[in-house]
């Protein structure tokens, strides 16, 4: 197991997996910032980002490939001036940024995209920005909270019911219910979910970001237990994607999880 010591007196241990599920082509990517750089660790953290291909779209592996090494190279070019959600919003534009110019290389322009999900855990909590669906949880024994909101058309259609503008049950059968409204490669960033102030984090909690195929799959409350049962950051990823694929879904997607267990230094 490794763990890196924060500049917080806290300590991460990080760890990853995913599975193709019963896909053909493996769509999702994820990466970590270099730990071992404690100069940019000082400042700029511990930097964890995972993104999904759009499957709807064309090349959906190279779109999620892309935007995770723009983006963890862009944010690696912060420096201790610079505050963390700037640079977050900044290395979210270049992700955009080089996915579309990707598409538009191969003529595919805005043919290609995907969701992305970046936290940074740094010396004055956990900041994040995300854009898609793909998810961010924090586990703090009992509670399992997810921390950003998914930009899909579901979650348009239940604000137009609560507003009562539609019926719940429009709301629930539309088909188009799980398309995106927002992601990495349009050539601009239409809606953007990014946190406000940064999260104190506490010795004991786990930071878990993943893709939708393992939501789908699991309910919150087998999350929580997977992600309470497990001594570090690898354990729990093994365990969520084990306990996913176990369910044998038919149309079992791509699934990835990233996960942070927080202790004392």
């Amino acid at each position: 197991m490794t763990i890196f010591i924060g500049t917080n007196g806290l300590s991460y241990a990080p760890g990853n997996a995913q599975d193709a599920g019963r896909r053909s082509e493996q769509q999702d990517s994820f990466g970590f910032s270099d730990p071992a750089d404690r100069d940019f660790m000082a400042h700029g953290g511990l930097l964890a980002v995972v993104a999904d291909g759009m499957g709807g779209l064309a090349r959906g592996a190279e779109a999620s490939q892309i935007a995770t090494q723009n983006f963890i190279e862009v944010y690696a070019s912060k420096n201790s001036d610079e505050p963390v959600p700037q640079a977050l919003r900044r290395a979210l534009e270049g992700a955009d940024r080089a996915v579309f110019e990707f598409a538009e290389s191969i003529g595919l322009k805005k043919d290609v995209g995907s969701t992305l999900v970046a936290a940074a855990f740094v010396g004055s909590g956990l900041w994040w920005v995300s854009i898609g669906d793909s998810a961010l949880y924090l586990f703090r024994r009992p509670r399992l909270t997810q921390l950003n909101h998914p930009h899909t058309l579901a979650a348009r259609l239940e604000q137009m019911a609560e507003r009562g503008e539609i019926s719940a049950q429009a709301a629930q059968i539309d088909p188009d219910r799980d398309a995106l409204t927002s992601y990495v490669g349009a050539g601009g960033l239409i809606e953007v979910d990014a946190a406000m102030r940064a999260l104190t984090l506490l010795a004991g909690d786990s930071v878990m970001l993943c893709t939708d195929g393992l939501f789908r799959a699991l309910g919150p409350a087998d999350i929580a237990a997977a992600l309470d049962s497990a001594g570090d950051g690898q354990s729990a990823c093994d365990a969520l994607i084990r306990e996913a694929l176990s369910r044998q879904l038919p149309h079992q997607d791509n699934v990835t999880a990233l996960c942070v267990k927080i202790g004392q230094a």
